[in-house]
């Protein structure tokens, strides 16, 4: 309801009795805050190719993917942005890159790293 006032008094042609409806109509202003379209979550990811396409879909709408060929490609993503989580493909994760995994989890205990098998 608050919406459609708000859109009639905006489009009200005569603007200085438009400006005195809505000081009688809202007085406080608007209390209702629509929701907004921004993805709120954000997830770096290692993954292989039918991955990543199952991890897009899954997350559609819900968070965005950061995708990453490696995973120091990932941890700086960590570094530089506000990340939820990190997703690691044990696919795209070579032997000499393991270290590396374990100093994301210890340096960033807040965001929880997830390996998918």
């Amino acid at each position: 309801m608050q919406g459609a006032l708000d859109g009639v008094i905006r489009n009200f042609p005569v603007r200085p009795v438009a400006w005195l409806l809505r000081a009688l109509v809202f007085p406080l202003g608007l209390r209702e805050v629509p929701p907004s379209d921004r993805l709120g979550h954000r997830v770096a990811a290692v993954l292989t190719a039918g991955e990543r396409q199952r991890v897009d879909a899954a997350g559609n709408g819900v968070f965005a993917v950061v995708h990453r060929d490696s995973v120091p490609e990932a941890v700086r993503v960590v570094r530089e942005q506000a990340v939820d989580a990190v997703l690691v493909s044990v696919h795209r994760c070579v032997p000499e890159q393991i270290a590396e995994v374990g100093r994301l989890v210890r340096d960033f205990p807040g965001v929880p790293t997830v390996a998918l098998l």
